[in-house]
């Protein structure tokens, strides 16, 4: 990989600039890189946390706390700079050493208002806009981080990635731990493909590439899909034989039969029945004088309806 120079910066304190310093540096020592950390903020709270790893590392840490002509030959692969939050005098050393300059800002009205001055100052000085893309930290769905998502977009500022808040990282930094203890690889994805995008697009901006270099999909990334192989044309059919034309023999349908008067016949033989009932009855009641005097007065036309 080419050597690179990273300031974080913004002229809003509290916005994680330290916090990206020490995960893009440690970051690069992880893959074997030589890191040069340079902690221009007073507080000096970067050369606090990446003095807690250093032994961890041993000579591919080093550290300081000012910018130096001959900083550009060291022999370390990345140069970190974290910047105090004021556009004084070492802010505009370090936008002159450094080849990006992450821009990292919160969702609230305060971070985005200095955004103007920062680029302003970064352009003054020769930067291209592209040179300072911001970094969004602790975006989610309220209404002040959609405000804040639609002034980076309609303002055209490059972005170079999102990152969310783990309260473990801070505490991590914290206690000298490596920045990434105990977190899943799906937390640590967001922070590990902003260096990723970092590299890739400093990469591009060496071959003169700075137009769109931060958007997600570039046309000389894309492969077109192969177009779709030409269906073979179906063979001829060939040519029936002259067969004699045989006329078509079609069957004639069956006259529909009479449909049987099944009603009226049905009823026709529920009368025959009752009647030979109540003649049958009537005959009993007639000859057995001894018969129970309730089965005189049956009423057959119950029968005759259920028949029915």
């Amino acid at each position: 990989m080419s050597k690179i120079a990273i300031a974080v910066m913004n002229r809003k304190g509290g916005v994680g600039k330290t916090t990206i310093s020490i995960i893009l540096s440690e970051i690069a020592l992880l893959k074997r890189l030589k890191v040069l950390a340079i902690d221009l903020d007073g507080q000096r709270n970067f050369s606090d946390g990446m003095s807690f790893i250093k032994n961890y590392f041993k000579d591919s840490l080093r550290l300081k706390t000012r910018i130096d002509p001959g900083d550009e030959d060291s022999p370390e692969d990345i140069i970190m700079i974290d910047c105090p939050p004021e556009l004084g005098q070492a802010a505009k050393s370090a936008i002159d050493f450094a080849d990006i300059i992450i821009v990292p800002v919160r969702p609230d009205l305060f971070s985005l208002s200095n955004l103007g001055l920062v680029y302003r100052l970064a352009k003054k000085q020769g930067k291209d806009h592209n040179q300072l893309p911001v970094v969004k930290v602790g975006y989610n769905k309220s209404k002040i981080a959609k405000v804040a998502e639609s002034i980076i977009k309609d303002r055209g500022y490059p972005v170079a990635g999102e990152l969310p808040l783990y309260e473990l990282i801070p505490y991590n930094i914290a206690s000298g731990r490596v920045w990434s203890t105990g977190l899943s690889a799906e937390s640590r994805k967001p922070y590990e493909d902003m260096y990723k995008k970092i590299m890739s697009v400093y990469e591009l901006m060496l071959q003169g590439k700075f137009q769109d270099v931060w958007h997600e999909e570039k046309e000389e990334n894309i492969t077109p899909e192969p177009e779709p192989e030409p269906e073979p044309e179906p063979e001829a059919e060939p040519e029936p034989e002259n067969i004699p034309e045989v006329e078509a023999v079609t069957e004639s349908e069956p006259e529909p039969e009479p449909e049987p008067e099944a009603t009226e016949k049905k009823i026709d033989i529920v009368d025959e029945i009752y009647n030979e009932l109540e003649q049958e009855q009537n005959l009993n009641i007639q000859e057995d004088t001894e018969i129970k005097p309730e089965l005189k007065n049956v009423d057959l036309t119950l029968l005759k309806n259920n028949d029915a």
